[in-house]
């Protein structure tokens, strides 16, 4: 009698666990995120992102058709594992020509799927 009350237990505490995983699965979707920002007044010249933790400097290329028209990319998807449930300190870097260089403030997090802008703005005028 004792075995068959333990292994019912074993039984339910095991059919327990499987619930809960089964309750805690994610469905991404394919797509991959871009966070960008239209810079309005002017062209720039170069841009890029700094990673403020470790002082990266993240950069998008014309092969990758950037920037697109007054848009341009600030960090995707690739950094997703990396800033997943949490938030970091990034800093969009422009140049405009010899008249100088601006760079904006933004606070990065993920999910477990995507990249999330926490904070920054969606345009910056120069």
């Amino acid at each position: 009698m004792k075995y068959h009350l333990a292994l019912m237990a074993g039984l339910l505490l095991l059919f327990a666990c499987s619930c809960n995983s089964r309750q805690d699965a994610v469905i991404c979707t394919e797509e991959f995120r871009l966070i960008g920002v239209t810079v309005t007044g002017g062209e720039l010249s170069d841009f890029y992102t700094v990673r403020e933790t470790t002082k990266d400097t993240i950069r998008f290329t014309e092969n990758q058709n950037y920037p697109l028209g007054s848009w341009y990319p600030i960090l995707d998807d690739s950094y997703q594992p990396i800033l997943e449930g949490i938030g970091e300190d990034f800093y969009f870097i422009g140049t405009i020509g010899d008249s100088g260089k601006f760079e904006q403030h933004y606070i990065i997090g993920a999910d477990q799927c995507h990249i999330i802008k926490v904070l920054g703005p969606e345009k910056i005028e120069i």
